[in-house]
């Protein structure tokens, strides 16, 4: 299991300022030449994790493609 943190993202909650997230994309692209004796998974799973890292909800979306 990896952690990924967007520092940035807590910091919107503390501005002054009317705003709306539209859209949000991660993309993750691994190294080429890194995963041939292990394949890549099928599907990725992204949670939401508390401060003391305890997993909460299931953020994966349906539309989750892999460009191969």
């Amino acid at each position: 299991m990896t952690k990924i943190e967007f520092p940035y993202l807590k910091n919107l909650q503390f501005t002054t300022e009317h705003i709306k997230i539209l859209k949000a994309q991660l993309i993750l692209c691994p190294v080429k030449s890194t995963y041939k004796t292990i394949g890549l998974p099928q599907k990725l799973f992204l949670y939401e994790a508390n401060d003391l890292n305890q997993i909460g909800y299931n953020l994966t979306d349906t539309l989750v493609t892999f460009n191969g």
